[in-house]
């Protein structure tokens, strides 16, 4: 009933639930050897979407932020191995900036999962020097590839 709720909300059919975030019942297993990965996304259902995703892959999801200040605080409260980072958040706030500062502040890697692949975007990310960057929409094999290769590279820092 809860992820009905959820979904209404982020299309806008139901108004009497206040918090636009998307939970998982799944944030609070206790899984240590697994790949640890916090999505920052601010669209419910693609959030979701990609949380399930992450989760039948055999990841653990850490957390979601829907803004980059969350995704900040979240990345230092559950410290990751991996960050999902969509580019533009809640509010118009800046997933690269956000992705620069979890990874100067806490040496962890930031893959970018955006719609916006136009060149000062692209500029930007590359710019950044971050993980990787998977394009919206992608495909499941698309983000088993991207999170093995970052959470490979990180591991060879």
């Amino acid at each position: 009933m809860a992820l009905i709720r959820q979904i209404l909300q982020a299309i806008g059919q139901d108004e009497s639930v206040p918090d636009q975030r998307c939970e998982s019942s799944h944030f609070t297993l206790n899984a240590t050897a697994i790949p640890r990965i916090l999505v920052a996304e601010d669209e419910c259902i693609i959030a979701l979407d990609l949380i399930s995703t992450l989760e039948r892959l055999g990841y653990f999801v850490t957390g979601h932020a829907i803004s980059s200040e969350e995704a900040v605080e979240e990345a230092i409260r559950t410290q990751p191995n991996l960050v999902l980072m969509d580019i533009r958040l809640k509010d118009g706030s800046d997933g690269i900036e956000a992705a620069e500062q979890i990874h100067a502040q806490l040496g962890i890697p930031v893959v970018f999962v955006s719609a916006f692949s136009d060149d000062n975007t692209l500029q930007r990310v590359k710019a950044a020097r971050m993980a990787g960057f998977l394009r919206k929409p992608f495909s499941r094999h698309q983000l088993k590839e991207v999170i093995k290769g970052a959470l490979g590279r990180s591991a060879n820092e």
